[in-house]
């Protein structure tokens, strides 16, 4: 069973909306596909930023097949990781748009 973040109507991460954008948007398995059914609804961009950081790791290392359990959890801190640095930089981002918004409207 597959559990689904977000409500697919933008991309989770970046916030686009843009119908072009959201007609577009992927799944993306928080744990990676092979270790986890949790997805949440991204834009490809996003998609490819924590993609290829997960992707630094062979798939050998990545594969549910890895008994290892501190290498498994490696790689789940690694993809969260990458999920929340993406996260971040938006948020950052915004804020200061924010900001200057507010210094140029007063």
């Amino acid at each position: 069973m597959t559990e689904q973040i977000g409500s697919g109507l933008s991309c989770y991460l970046c916030g686009e909306d843009h119908p072009a954008v959201i007609k577009k948007l992927e799944l993306h398995h928080i744990d990676g596909k092979a270790n986890s059914n949790t997805t949440v609804a991204i834009c490809q961009n996003c998609h490819n930023k924590i993609t290829c950081e997960q992707n630094k790791l062979s798939p050998k290392l990545r594969s549910n097949k890895n008994k290892d359990s501190l290498i498994k959890l490696g790689y789940q801190l690694l993809s969260h990781g990458a999920l929340l640095k993406t996260l971040g930089e938006t948020q950052i981002k915004i804020g200061k748009e924010m900001i200057e918004y507010e210094k140029n409207n007063t």
